[in-house]
């Protein structure tokens, strides 16, 4: 009996039919092996703009797809957003990806959503394309995986049945390096940001008008860091048998380190107002220095031994220190001669690589944009 086909590979086959299986740019469908795969090969846009434009009698370019940039974001969000508009405009789906639009693919947890908005688009140009559409086949969506988190207990009884000769075949300067990660994460959880976020909420509670409070912490998007290193450092769980996971852990979250974009960003800003209050504005500094022994006392477990501007300035420091000790565990890996876990360790530090230099393209071009806006003011130019 034929094994019915999932909804990510009804849609992947599809998509290879009316693409007529073009190889565009590193964007080879044929290379997919599973759902993961198809995500990040569509995630950026190009094969969905692309698609569009093989399909014709609509006057979108080759010159209009974005097929590489400094900037990741402008990448995916053009191309979709390209692919968006056309979907409106000449086959009437207004909001094929529901409320998420071009932010669709931030998260393979939604892409769920771009299966169904697909199959819907499918139908559409079944009559120009002569390709059938394809239909999302409800039942399946319960046994999607949605993360490498979804698969971790079944593989972590499977890992610990057979023991994996963990303990006693890899080196112990290899076991060193791995745990310096994950040592070095939890401690960033519980000593910095854990911390922020209670000074933030009893300031905001305490002193409800201080400028930190209402400005200047909340444009460093500290809670959203929270959720974010929280689900880190539980997926760093699977480490515990299987040090070859960290690429796939990697390949899942460095695009949500680009959220370190706005954080860098506002940090200068940021931390030279705090600094600058806290010399000159009194108030200021008793209300700032009350909420943060507050947030002392509430945790007498805390190791924080530094002040808040010194935890401040570590916030942008986490990516960074990621890529040095993912180089480190790659490196030890090589030397022991175990090239699956160098290999893992490696892409995940290519993949954070990446992540600091669209970070440092962020930050620069919002440096840039600010520094002519101020120069327009001064040269007193009309507002466009």
């Amino acid at each position: 009996m034929a094994t019915q086909l999932q909804n990510w590979q009804l849609c992947l086959e599809w998509l290879k039919a009316v693409t007529n299986n073009e190889n565009l740019r590193n964007h080879d469908l044929r290379t997919v092996k599973d759902e993961l795969g198809l995500y990040n090969i569509l995630k950026d846009g190009v094969i969905l703009a692309r698609m569009i434009f093989i399909q014709g009698n609509r006057p979108v370019s080759n010159a209009e797809i974005m097929h590489n940039t400094e900037n990741v974001f402008i990448l995916q969000e053009e191309n979709i957003k390209l692919f968006l508009e056309d979907v409106r405009t000449r086959f009437s789906i207004r909001e094929i990806f529901g409320s998420h639009e071009s932010r669709v693919f931030e998260d393979f947890n939604d892409f769920h959503i771009v299966l169904e908005g697909l199959s819907k688009l499918s139908k559409r140009l079944a009559s120009i394309s002569k390709v059938l559409g394809f239909d999302i086949v409800k039942q399946q969506q319960t046994l999607k995986v949605s993360s490498y988190r979804s698969n971790y207990q079944t593989i972590f009884r499977r890992k610990k049945e057979e023991r994996y000769d963990h303990e006693k075949s890899i080196p112990m300067n290899l076991h060193e390096s791995v745990k310096e990660l994950r040592t070095f994460h939890l401690s960033h959880c519980k000593n910095v940001l854990h911390v922020i976020e209670s000074f933030s909420s009893i300031l905001c509670a305490r002193y409800p008008h201080n400028v930190l409070a209402r400005h200047l912490l909340p444009s460093l998007r500290i809670r959203e860091l929270v959720e974010l290193h929280d689900q880190l450092q539980e997926e760093f769980n699977i480490l515990e048998i299987d040090y070859e996971a960290l690429e796939d852990i990697f390949s899942i979250y460095s695009d949500k380190f680009l959220i370190y974009c706005y954080v860098c960003s506002n940090q200068d800003y940021v931390l030279t107002t705090f600094k600058s209050k806290m010399q000159d504005d009194p108030n200021f500094k008793l209300e700032v220095n009350h909420a943060f022994t507050l947030v002392i006392e509430k945790d007498k477990s805390s190791k924080v031994k530094l002040n808040l501007e010194d935890l401040l300035q570590m916030l942008q420091q986490v990516v960074m220190r990621f890529e040095l000790k993912l180089n480190d565990i790659s490196k030890t890996a090589e030397k022991a001669g175990y090239i699956r876990i160098q290999r893992s360790s490696a892409n995940a530090s290519a993949m954070i690589k990446n992540v600091l230099q669209q970070i440092n393209a962020y930050v620069s071009d919002s440096s840039h944009i600010e520094m002519l806006c101020k120069l327009h003011d001064k040269l007193g130019l009309p507002q466009e």
